[in-house]
């Protein structure tokens, strides 16, 4: 007999005698087991949210009590589905596509028993088979719970790591989206990367890229992404112009940017990464440098062409006054001179000025330059435009970005500046900025000074503004100040009240003494108690040092006691004579 492990199963070998719809017909009806198949239904983001129930065999339909296709869903039919783990398997199956097998405890659907799973993914749907596992082990049960907790666990770790992830990706200085699957559906996408579209969460998410933003087709961007998922390698773009419709017109801008491969915990590629930096205002100010450069060396070149003639008309004039060409020669030779200088300057001026911008842009202060005597924005750093909650421009008016700050004085004290050439500090200033987000101005307090810019004549012809966020030290110490205020208070009231018992212990006939700490250390005595030891100095000294005959007595054995325990010790009629002086 040949043995039957020796070739894998092939279902040709039986199709003449057992032709596929008819076997396939004839398992389902035949079958001891629930066979149920399934097809997915997938949300907005591409994840299976639910499953339909394309047909449950007669097994399945006696098991279940359902008909052959139920109305409702699989999550409408099974509500526990979830909490069992039954649906997280199914739809782990149906995406890996390898044959997997589990046991699930249905406890809150009235079935009080154990069900062994089979799934298999078959084209584009489930087949799940299912039997009563009634007949189950005490320990697989304990595993199934066991790996039933650790399911949760790692679920909830998940999530909890998924939250910090979304927290990241929102809140990152730079912009981020991600493109999922071939058709670069755009599945997440941070603030900063909605500002860059113009475009709103609900107008792009779900949405495959050219779809959401339809301006961007035949500009390349899509066939990068398809290169990045066809390759596995990422695909870098510099100061790449992009055509994107911005507040109702196709604006075109500049950015840096990454796509790059990313993976899902099994390895498994998933989509791209978009990682993205607008540099539009950078690569403008470099083209008008540019332009400058040219319209410089074109001049050059006219000069050149200048000289040229002038050397022409010196050489026919050479013989009659050589002496006047030798002078005209010193003078070309002293304006080349000073020509290479001022462009050796010029070229110091650019370096000295981009080396400014970018120390200013990492200084941990706000750094804003205003020009004219409206005070207009030609510079400002990060921290400048986080304070002031992004609404500053370049070539806008102080008082057209921050209009709120008109009213505290501050562009009165920026037509100071500009109008004296002198500087204008300030401490810890009270400043309130209009919150976006909150909807209203929210208190902050700043350190700052407005530096008169000067021109080569000495006139003002601009302010730089240096900031310093104060608000978290103002607050800490009005706080501090309270909380010292408070403390003062306590000890001032916990004095009154030892003062007021104090003085009932001095009217009373009874002997009274105050003793601290674990040596028992002597706080009060009243006048009775004192008159039992006359010209003995009891206060400030432990009770074994005032009064040796304590410890023989016992006294001192009895306060240990009542320290250690924090239990009251009374005694009636203890004689006193051993502690007498």
């Amino acid at each position: 007999m040949p043995d039957v492990d020796a070739a894998p199963f092939q279902l040709r070998d039986f199709r003449e005698a057992f032709p596929p719809d008819d076997l396939l017909v004839g398992l389902l009806e035949a079958s001891l087991s629930g066979i149920a198949l399934y097809a997915p239904i997938r949300g907005a983001s591409g994840e299976i949210v639910d499953f339909t129930i394309e047909l449950l065999n007669p097994a399945a339909q006696r098991l279940l009590g359902q008909p052959a296709r139920p109305a409702g869903t699989y999550l409408q039919c099974h509500p526990h589905a979830h909490q069992s783990g039954a649906f997280a398997f199914q739809c782990e199956a149906f995406e890996l596509g390898q044959p997997a097998r589990m046991v699930a405890c249905y406890p809150a659907e009235g079935l009080d028993t154990y069900w062994q799973l089979a799934a298999q993914r078959v084209g584009q749907g489930l087949l799940v088979s299912f039997s009563n596992a009634v007949d189950a082990t005490r320990a697989a049960e304990e595993a199934l719970r066991e790996s039933r907790a650790r399911e949760q666990a790692a679920q909830a770790t998940a999530e909890h790591q998924r939250a910090q992830f979304e927290a990241l990706v929102q809140q990152a200085p730079v912009a981020i989206a991600f493109f999922k699957g071939p058709a670069q559906r755009i599945t997440a996408a941070n603030p900063r990367m909605l500002r860059i579209w113009g475009r709103t969460r609900n107008d792009v998410l779900g949405r495959p890229l050219l779809e959401a933003l339809p301006e961007l087709e035949g500009q390349g961007f899509d066939l990068l992404i398809a290169h990045a998922l066809a390759t596995q390698e990422p695909v870098a773009g510099n100061e790449a112009p992009a055509t994107l419709q911005r507040d109702g017109q196709l604006l075109t801008t500049y950015h840096n940017f990454v796509f790059q491969p990313f993976y899902d915990e099994h390895g498994a590629l998933q989509g791209v990464i978009n990682v993205a930096a607008e540099v539009t205002e950078q690569v403008k100010a470099r083209h008008q440098i540019e332009e400058k450069e040219l319209l410089t060396s074109q001049l050059n070149e006219e000069f050149k062409a200048s000289n040229d003639e002038l050397l022409l008309a010196q050489q026919q004039l050479y013989q009659l006054n050589e002496e006047l060409e030798a002078r005209v020669a010193d003078r070309t030779q002293a304006l080349a001179a000073a020509l290479a200088e001022t462009q050796h300057q010029r070229e110091q001026l650019r370096q000295q000025q981009q080396h400014l911008q970018h120390i200013l842009g990492q200084v941990p202060a706000s750094v804003a330059t205003l020009a004219g005597p409206d005070h207009r924005y030609t510079f400002f750093n990060a921290n400048y435009l986080a304070l002031t909650g992004w609404r500053p421009r370049l070539g806008l008016a102080e008082a057209e970005a921050l209009p709120e700050l008109a009213s505290q004085g501050f562009g009165q004290l920026l037509d100071e500046v500009f109008a004296t050439g002198q500087p204008v500090f300030g401490t810890e200033k009270p400043l309130l900025l209009y919150n976006d987000a909150a909807g209203e101005p929210t208190q902050r307090y700043i350190d700052f000074i407005y530096q008169p810019l000067l021109d080569g004549r000495g006139q003002p012809h601009g302010i730089l503004a240096f900031l310093v966020d104060t608000t978290d030290r103002v607050r800490s110490r009005a706080q501090a100040a309270a909380a010292q205020a408070e403390v003062v208070a306590v000890a001032q009231r916990l004095a009154a009240q030892r003062e007021s018992f104090y003085h009932v212990f001095e009217q009373t006939s009874a002997l009274i003494f105050i003793a601290r700490g674990p040596d028992h250390r002597i706080d009060y005595v009243n006048p009775e108690y004192q008159q039992l030891f006359p010209g003995r100095p009891l206060v400030g000294l432990p009770t074994a040092v005032a009064i040796p005959d304590a410890v023989q007595g016992g006294f001192i054995a009895l306060l240990d006691q009542v320290y250690q325990t924090g239990e009251p010790y009374s005694g009636n009629e203890v004689p006193a004579a051993s502690y007498d002086a």
